[in-house]
């Protein structure tokens, strides 16, 4: 969001406007830009549909993927179970970053070295 709401005032005001998980953040920043458009101000950045989608990261990592950018090995949506991720680390190898779809409040991205961590990691980004 670097430069998104003008010279000098977009850090402070980002920081001020809403401290939370990236998600929620995000949502809250594009209700952000559509009041500054509403207000009839000009909104410099992302419109906020864009800054809706990026929000989530199952979703963004499909438009990227869609859009031909290049995107690390990974799982092609969001995974529930704990099976589901040892399916998947085992087709790409470990060593893997598992990362909760929304949000982890701190905790949500974790890397994994082997096999032998993934239950007990996958249990505490799913927290």
């Amino acid at each position: 969001m670097r430069g998104g709401l003008g010279h000098g005032m977009g850090t402070d005001l980002y920081r001020a406007f809403h401290k939370s998980r990236c998600y929620e953040l995000s949502i809250n920043v594009a209700s952000f830009a559509r009041a500054v458009q509403n207000a009839g101000l000009t909104w410099i950045g992302p419109p906020p549909e864009a800054i809706e989608r990026m929000g989530d990261k199952v979703e963004a990592r499909k438009i990227m993927s869609a859009a031909g950018v290049p995107v690390v090995p990974g799982s092609p949506g969001t995974l529930e179970t704990e099976a589901e991720v040892a399916a998947i680390a085992k087709k790409i190898g470990f060593p893997i970053m598992v990362k909760a779809a929304a949000g982890g409040g701190g905790k949500g991205l974790r890397f994994v070295e082997s096999d032998k961590d993934l239950a007990s990691i996958v249990r505490t980004v799913c927290e």
